[in-house]
């Protein structure tokens, strides 16, 4: 192999190097140790306001070492003080978060497991303290309806859905063209209540029906998803399939220039070899050469696979929450 050949072959394992790094899904961000004292720091004094018994600047504390870095031991602190701070939704939500988060290296192993058995079990103990309201509409079709439920608007698809909310008073309103119809309920921890708001028939008769939300049951973007389930878990495998390639392919290159190297090839030097040493370069030059192709079309057809597989609701528990600050979908995916 000549030294431009050489020069050409280094120049492509290096980017196809590069490209397995790009397409490697990223399973964690990087945490810059520099910053763990003071994680430390702001984790113990969340931790010692949760102690006092000021739980708001326990929750305001621990949320900005979630942030940071989302630790199982970090998110059971933090849905505790949610929790204590009457925000139950959200803190069932944390609970969930930290029960399932990936161990720090960081850290020590052992209060990590600890942790996220704690939060499972804590969040099993919480949620049937969460109340839920359901909305009811009478005399409008819900798609002519707007629906605001503790201010947050919400898509029509939500009434005559158990909602779970937030303890204390909530206040529901629906929207029909000009009309608009309130109620409001007060909900204790536990509590399922029930409001229904009502409009006059010959007044709405004339108001015009919104579109679906896209997505919604019966919509024909839905209906597509199970048909085409196959194609995010295919795509995934494509893309790990491609990756192993794209690796395999630049080890193999890499390690077959060092080899040349080895010979005392240059750019004014000629190779002289053996035909038996030939061959098996020439055959790890073929498996290199095969792996970087292949593994690059994979990755590039598991990416697209993946990118535009149609999402579905299929094999997912999906609700709306509503609490004073905010509005979500929570579910176990």
């Amino acid at each position: 192999m000549g030294n431009f050949g050489r020069e050409r072959w280094r120049s492509a394992c290096a980017l196809c190097a590069l490209l397995a790094l790009v397409l490697t899904p990223r399973l964690a961000f990087a945490f810059d140790e520099s910053m763990r004292p003071l994680l430390r720091q702001m984790s113990q004094e969340g931790v010692s306001a949760y102690q006092a018994q000021d739980y708001a600047t326990a929750s305001d504390k621990l949320e900005s070492a979630w942030d940071l870095l989302p630790t199982a031991p970090i998110g059971l602190w933090s849905a505790r003080a949610l929790d204590k701070s009457g925000r139950l939704v959200a803190a069932s939500e944390r609970y969930l978060a930290a029960s399932r988060a990936p161990i720090d290296e960081g850290g020590e192993k052992a209060p990590q497991e600890q942790a996220r058995a704690e939060a499972a079990e804590e969040r099993r103990a919480l949620l049937p303290r969460v109340p839920t309201l359901l909305v009811n509409i009478e005399g409008a079709d819900p798609q002519q309806a707007e629906l605001s439920v503790a201010g947050r608007v919400l898509p029509s698809d939500f009434f005559r859905v158990a909602l779970p909310v937030d303890p204390g008073l909530v206040e529901v309103s629906a929207k029909v063209g000009d009309l608009v119809e309130t109620a409001s309920a007060t909900l204790a921890e536990g509590d399922d209540a029930e409001l229904t708001l009502r409009f006059d028939p010959a007044l709405t008769a004339d108001v015009p029906i919104k579109p679906a939300t896209p997505g919604a049951k019966g919509d024909s973007a839905a209906d597509d998803g199970p048909k085409n389930a196959w194609q995010r878990p295919v795509g995934w495998i494509g893309v790990g399939v491609g990756v192993a390639g794209l690796a395999l392919g630049t080890i193999a290159g890499f390690s077959l220039m060092a080899k040349y190297d080895d010979l005392g090839c240059s750019a004014s030097t000629q190779c002289v070899i053996g035909a038996d040493e030939a061959a098996t370069h020439n055959t790890w030059r073929t498996v290199s050469t095969a792996s970087l192709i292949a593994g690059g079309v994979l990755a590039a057809v598991g990416v697209t696979l993946v990118v535009t597989a149609p999402k579905s609701r299929s094999g997912a528990s999906v609700a709306a929450y509503l609490t004073g600050a905010e509005l979500g979908i929570v579910g176990s995916f």
